[in-house]
């Protein structure tokens, strides 16, 4: 017995690169303010650990300086490789071709 199924014409498969670029950009807004928040609360329970500020609030894995400020770096990490792939336009970044215009 054989049973054939017929599924109908989905959407074109675009080839062009690049088409999630507005959601790179979109999660850039996102993670950096995050990164941001975590260096504070990394600073903040570093001053707490040296007895410079009031004793630091929050318990449990963040309450260690390193985690808060690896967390940061790694959000900023990401953030910046999306800034990167989202502000690509066909193969050449916006800095680039903003350089090459004004001279």
């Amino acid at each position: 017995m054989i049973i054939r199924l017929r599924f109908g014409q989905g959407l074109p498969v675009g080839k062009h690169k690049g088409k999630n670029r507005h959601i790179a950009l979109a999660a850039n807004a996102i993670l950096l303010p995050m990164a941001v928040m975590f260096y504070v609360l990394g600073v903040w329970c570093l001053a707490s650990d040296l007895n410079l500020t009031r004793p630091f609030t929050v318990t449990g894995v963040l309450s260690h300086w390193q985690v808060s400020m690896l967390v940061g770096a790694a959000l900023h990490y990401a953030a910046r490789r999306l800034m990167r792939y989202g502000s690509r336009v066909s193969g050449k970044s916006l800095t680039a071709e903003t350089q090459n215009s004004t001279t």
